[in-house]
């Protein structure tokens, strides 16, 4: 997991404090790695389903397949 982090300044209201912040790339490098290793389309389709996308209330993993999100 590829992670970089950077100061947050609270620009002109005085009494805000900086903060640590940060973004993640996983998900796209996954994804990248995904569309490169990919034989065929059903492939890619197999191998997206796979990845987690979340996890339940008893914090099990829930992937693409399992969890079937929508698109809104």
């Amino acid at each position: 997991m590829t992670s970089d982090a950077t100061t947050v300044k609270p620009g002109v209201v005085p009494q805000r404090f900086p903060r640590q912040d940060g973004f993640d790339i996983v998900v796209a490098s996954e994804v990248m790695a995904i569309f490169c290793l990919s034989n065929s389309l059903e492939d890619l389709k197999e191998r997206l389903g796979k990845i987690v996308v979340g996890y339940t209330r008893d914090q099990k993993p829930c992937s693409r397949a399992i969890c079937k999100p929508t698109a809104r």
